[in-house]
């Protein structure tokens, strides 16, 4: 029985994000809540709390999706150059095949809210450095290993990479990507220079 609530929590929660993600935050309205989970206010205030409890919610949970694939692709390839290239297409395929053009849901929050919202800037702050973290850490084990120049300042090129990365989710929104990946992969690769590089100079 409880298994059951679990999953019809999450499921519910799941459906809110998608409807946050495509509408925004403050274009959506607790009757938008109401209609698309088949719940009344009382059962959604019960079950999740207010308007901006249920946002954070699925903020978090689409956080927390991006980080499974973000690790789960890094953990499977070893390659740094390959793992990035990967990411990139994986990131512009997935954009462009959202026929709502939703864009990045995080992204989208960070233009409409955080400029006025200091608990959702909080939150993107710490979500910018988690993700530099691990992207920080991929790069820097390139370096370790070889496959990168050892002269490499793996820090500042995750913020440039975190910085491209950000903005084809907000290009993605207005028009279709996919004709930019191949000059976007030539900039992932110019960025990610190889051990071979440095001995061939």
């Amino acid at each position: 029985m409880s298994r059951e609530k679990s999953f019809s929590y999450e499921e519910s929660l799941h459906q809110a994000m998608d409807l946050f993600w495509e509408k925004g935050y403050h274009a959506t309205s607790m009757d938008d809540l109401a209609n698309t989970l088949s719940l009344n206010r009382s059962s959604i205030y019960n079950s999740f709390g207010g308007k901006k409890d249920i946002f954070l919610k699925g903020l978090v949970q689409y956080q927390n999706m991006n980080f499974q694939l973000l690790q789960t692709l890094f953990s499977e390839i070893s390659s740094v150059r390959v793992a990035f290239a990967k990411l990139f297409e994986n990131t512009f395929c997935a954009l462009n095949q959202d026929a709502k053009r939703r864009g990045c849901f995080l992204v989208n929050t960070s233009t409409e809210m955080a400029p006025a919202d200091a608990e959702i800037q909080s939150f993107l702050k710490e979500h910018k450095i988690k993700i530099i973290q691990i992207f920080t850490d991929k790069i820097q084990e390139g370096i370790q290993v070889g496959e990168l120049r050892s002269d490499l300042k793996a820090r500042e090129i995750a913020e440039y990479l975190y910085t491209l990365y950000n903005g084809i989710g907000v290009i993605s929104k207005l028009e279709s990507t996919l004709e930019r990946l191949p000059f976007t992969l030539e900039m992932v690769r110019f960025a990610l220079p190889s051990q071979n590089v440095l001995a061939n100079t």
